[in-house]
């Protein structure tokens, strides 16, 4: 099983296995920090990208194209992206003075999860789109083997659960472990007992680190 744990590290971006039975850290660091309340980061305004995007459709002209049609996909969304973590991060905010058993934090629960599913969906598509239109050829080995991780992760974790890429396991996301104060998420990964592994991703930093990826590629437009 800990070959098949070492796989599914290597190609996603979790941060921590925790071996269930041993109690003790498998792979990642001992602590991580969140980055929830010290992270330095903000999302980038978003109306800084328009005169990019104006120059893009600019060198189409009045043509319509499929690689037209790819950039006004990707346009759209990368702002699916943008919002999903906009949006999870006020249900966030919202739901920490509440109390367990309240009816909003349960209600802002789902709505951070809604959320956070729509980042890696939508992030992983906009990695589809933008080697559809190679515009990953010009981007550095870190961030090339960043966008498989976080593709990976997406495939791996939050789209095929169970068995993924032949891989002697289930992952399973823990929606309630979004309502902690920190930007980890939590995944229980079961074998052949229920829950052998907790698994960890930090949400914040895959959803900035792709953000930057991204916009670097639209600024070039």
């Amino acid at each position: 099983m800990n070959e098949e744990i070492q796989e599914l590290v290597d190609k996603t971006t979790i941060v921590q296995v925790i071996n269930n039975v041993t109690d003790k850290v498998e792979f990642g660091n001992e602590n991580i920090t969140s980055r929830y309340y010290n992270h330095q980061e903000q999302q980038i305004d978003i109306n800084t990208l328009k005169e990019h995007w104006i120059k893009k459709w600019g060198s189409f002209g009045d043509e319509w194209n499929e690689e037209r049609q790819l950039y006004r996909h990707f346009q759209d969304t990368f702002k699916l992206f943008y919002y999903s973590f906009y949006q999870l991060v006020k249900n966030k905010k919202a739901s920490i003075p509440l109390n367990p058993g309240d009816e909003m934090l349960n209600l802002y629960v789902e709505l951070s999860n809604v959320n956070l599913f729509g980042i890696y969906s939508y992030g992983k598509k906009c990695i589809d789109l933008i080697k559809k239109l190679n515009l990953h050829s010009s981007l550095g080995e870190n961030d090339t083997d960043f966008i498989r991780r976080f593709k990976e992760t997406r495939n791996k974790i939050f789209e095929h659960n169970y068995n993924p890429s032949g891989l002697n396991m289930t992952t399973d996301p823990s929606s309630w472990s979004i309502a902690s104060t920190n930007s980890i998420c939590d995944i229980s990964i079961h074998g052949a007992k229920e829950r052998e592994f907790d698994a960890k991703i930090d949400y914040y930093d895959d959803y900035y680190k792709l953000e930057n990826v991204l916009t670097s590629i639209i600024m070039t437009f």
